[in-house]
């Protein structure tokens, strides 16, 4: 995607928030004051976020399938703020089921038992060694898989 248009028809896009949004932080929207996911202003603000990104890649670029990645639970964030998160999510994928959808991440990072490798510090794909090996494992082994089975292609 270029100058907010893409070259052709894009089946599969991938949204992947980070930790930002479940630890305490600032949001010029919402004024100077420090905020978490517990405010409700702030929670409202980021699914208006969340929707603003969906109406932009798929009403208007086209794009068939949007998977959003959940945050994995860290060391430095509050379980019920992650777990806020995540259900923002599957709330919001739950409004369109045939064009979005939720994977997580770090449940699959756990199960395949490399998290080391994969997400050193809990959220980010590899080091600066192994970032593209890392991204690229994650969409082969994951994204694709589960992305092109829900849109119903083959390989």
């Amino acid at each position: 995607i270029r100058n907010g248009r893409s070259n052709g028809p894009i089946d599969i896009a991938v949204v992947w928030f980070g930790s930002w949004d479940v630890v305490e932080r600032r949001v010029p929207a919402l004024g100077n004051q420090w905020t978490t996911i517990e405010d409700l202003r702030y929670r409202s603000w980021l699914l208006e976020e969340v929707e603003t990104i969906t109406d932009l890649l798929i009403d208007e670029l086209g794009v068939r399938l949007l998977v959003f990645v959940t945050v994995p639970h860290l060391d430095y964030t509050e379980p019920s703020s992650v777990d806020q998160w995540n259900d923002l999510v599957q709330q919001h994928v739950a409004t369109r089921p045939a064009e979005l959808l939720a994977l997580d991440i770090a449940q699959w990072v756990r199960a395949i038992g490399q998290a080391d490798v994969l997400m050193p510090d809990g959220i980010h794909l590899g080091d600066n060694e192994n970032r593209s090996v890392a991204a690229r494992r994650v969409h082969d082994e994951l994204i694709d898989p589960v992305a092109r089975t829900a849109l119903g292609l083959m390989r």
